[in-house]
């Protein structure tokens, strides 16, 4: 049929119809290839839009991951920190400790020696007040001799004068009796001769 027709139309007429034919046919063509590169271009954009959301999703990650880290590394530091303190802390409360301990030490030390000071001082004291006592007793003893042998002198003394007297008191009356027996005597002898 379609042969038919082409065969009784002229040849110019057919030449005209080809010629459109092409024309519709290129114009058709260019229409696709607009199409095409209108797709591929839509299809680049996409594509673009993909890879541009894919690197900012993998932007975003690598953040969150670089933050992550930051904040895990922060709080390392923070660990470190807080352990160093801890430990300085302990370290600190123990050479306090040890201090105190020193102190408490030197102290009772302190204490010891002083009552051992002191003790020795009230012995010493003991001694030389026993010393003195011991001293005051033989001075007193030695006084008591003495006052005894002067008083046993001086009785001797007065002992011996008292018989000094009382001899010198005899040969008084001795020589007084005798002188009167002797007068006595002669005056009798004296009288008799008369």
């Amino acid at each position: 049929m379609r042969l038919e027709l082409l065969l009784k139309i002229k040849p110019k007429q057919r030449n005209k119809e080809r010629e459109r034919r092409k024309g519709e046919r290129k114009k058709e063509a260019k229409e696709r290839k607009k199409e095409r590169k209108k797709e591929r271009k839509k299809e680049r954009k996409k594509e673009e839009k993909k890879k541009e959301e894919e690197k900012k999703k993998k932007e975003e990650e690598k953040k969150e991951e670089e933050e992550e880290e930051e904040e895990e590394k922060k709080e390392e530091e923070e660990e470190k920190k807080k352990k160093k303190k801890k430990k300085k802390e302990e370290e600190e409360e123990e050479e306090e400790e040890e201090e105190k301990k020193k102190k408490k030490k030197k102290e009772e030390e302190e204490r010891r020696r002083r009552r051992k000071k002191k003790k020795k001082k009230k012995k010493k004291k003991k001694k030389k007040k026993k010393k003195k006592k011991e001293e005051e007793e033989r001075r007193r003893r030695r006084r008591r001799r003495r006052r005894r042998r002067r008083r046993k002198k001086k009785k001797k003394k007065k002992k011996k004068k008292k018989k000094k007297r009382r001899r010198r008191r005899r040969r008084r009356r001795r020589r007084r009796r005798r002188k009167k027996k002797k007068k006595k005597k002669k005056k009798k002898k004296e009288e008799e001769k008369t």
